[in-house]
């Protein structure tokens, strides 16, 4: 970040997915509105961040969701066949409910050699809607596979064997409103990365 006395410039290219040329353009761009911004002698600091959307994809990567215990709610299970009609690319694994250190073996052995196992938990990394988006956009197809415990959470064992940790929300939800929340986000992540109009 470029600082000088009266504007300061904020550059965020994280959320990219342009071609060498297509960012070479929006450099020069950030050049000329810096020069422009630090010719304002006198003005106040000036603050400017550009965030860039994730580029158009026709394909979405196939996923898949690992969850211990069925949906009992039937208003929930109505919302997860909505999504589920919506994206042919997730494939959803239920496992039966027991003791946490079982679910945790049933759970890990369902896993592949390139799975790259992704815990939904409190602690977990949280993530805009485009930004979620720009990370599935960068995933191999058919290496993520998500996880969403039981009640009672998810073993240890399962947690350390994730490569990253997730969470939907600061505030803390029921296992089958997570199961829903994740189907909604990862369409929506479809339809950025797709240009849908679902995402506004």
């Amino acid at each position: 970040m470029k600082h000088s006395q009266n504007a300061f410039w904020v550059w965020n290219p994280a959320l990219s997915a342009f071609s060498r040329r297509e960012f070479s353009a929006l450099n020069q761009l950030k050049n000329s509105l810096l020069l422009s911004l630090i010719s304002l002698q006198g003005q106040p600091v000036v603050r400017l961040t550009i965030t860039l959307l994730p580029a158009t994809m026709t394909s979405f990567p196939k996923i898949k969701l690992l969850a211990v215990g069925k949906i009992k709610k039937g208003w929930i299970r109505e919302g997860l066949e909505v999504y589920q009609k919506r994206l042919p690319e997730l494939e959803i694994l239920e496992i039966k409910d027991s003791t946490l250190e079982k679910e945790g073996e049933q759970l890990l052995a369902q896993l592949k050699g390139r799975d790259r196992l992704i815990a939904l938990t409190e602690i977990g990394q949280c993530y805009s809607s485009v930004e979620f988006a720009q990370f599935l956009s960068r995933a191999e197809s058919g290496s993520l596979v998500f996880v969403i415990g039981s009640a009672a959470g998810l073993s240890e064992s399962v947690k350390c064997s994730a490569v990253q940790q997730l969470s939907l929300s600061p505030m803390t939800f029921p296992h089958e409103l997570a199961r829903l929340l994740l189907l909604e986000q990862l369409y929506r992540a479809k339809s950025i990365l797709q240009g849908s109009n679902y995402h506004k």
